[in-house]
């Protein structure tokens, strides 16, 4: 199977909006969801609620899933147009 290789000049929402033509898109963002689904389930276990360090790196988790799912779906507004 061969592809055209993207431009190596594009902005990072170039980038996105390519990916976002792929039938297997949705499973990727779908993965994300279920990931930060998992993670919040994890505050309501024992093992975590009484451990500051566990809870501190959980939160930690939830929040960088949750970015990554908003910047993917471009629900944040992208500072960046640099070129990657």
């Amino acid at each position: 199977m061969s592809q055209d290789l993207p431009q190596l000049d594009m902005t990072f929402k170039q980038a996105l909006d390519l990916l976002k033509g792929r039938d297997d898109w949705n499973i990727v963002l779908d993965y994300l969801l279920a990931e930060r689904e998992s993670a919040l389930g994890d505050f309501q276990s024992a093992d975590h609620l009484d451990n500051p360090t566990k809870l501190a790196r959980l939160s930690g988790e939830i929040s960088a899933l949750d970015r990554i799912y908003q910047i993917l779906r471009d629900e944040s507004v992208l500072r960046s147009e640099e070129t990657i």
